[in-house]
């Protein structure tokens, strides 16, 4: 079995990516589904198991949902009111 560089915070291999890894990381991009190939892993699912518990929420995801049109984001998704044109 070839392997890369193990780095000191390296804990398991990714059959994967055939590289050693940190078992945190791959818990976050499994539950967090930050890479298409690492969201349906049976080995995150695993590590998962593992750790007991998801990650936290990272800040940035607030940045990645997308609010269809006429949604106020404020109203915790309500519709928003048609606006009404002066004439």
């Amino acid at each position: 079995m070839q392997v890369g560089p193990r780095g000191p915070r390296d804990d398991f291999y990714c059959w994967k990516f055939r590289v050693w890894y940190n078992m945190k990381d791959c818990v976050f991009r499994h539950y967090w589904q930050t890479n298409p190939d690492c969201s349906d892993c049976g080995q995150g699912a695993a590590n998962l198991r593992l750790l007991g518990r998801p990650p936290a929420r990272p800040r940035w995801a607030a940045l990645l949902t997308v609010e269809p049109p006429g949604v106020d984001h404020a109203l915790d998704g309500v519709p928003a009111e048609p606006e009404i044109a002066d004439r």
